[in-house]
């Protein structure tokens, strides 16, 4: 999150950036981290990935009920 600008400009805002979204947000296992991950993207939206975004977190809450 720290370096999201920097991740902007090296990904753009359309497949490459989707598909670094869809790679990475799953990777974390927690309700609370979900939560955080929301709330920065909140802020943060980018048109082209909120259906990936909904999905990777979705991917964690899942992970979430099974741990």
């Amino acid at each position: 999150m720290d370096n999201w600008e920097r991740i902007l400009v090296k990904y753009g805002a359309g497949l490459l950036l989707t598909n670094f979204i869809s790679q990475i947000v799953p990777l974390v296992n927690s309700d609370e981290k979900a939560d955080e991950i929301e709330a920065f993207f909140a802020s943060h939206m980018n048109h082209s990935i909120v259906m990936h975004l909904k999905l990777s977190i979705e991917r964690i809450r899942i992970k979430a009920r099974w741990i």
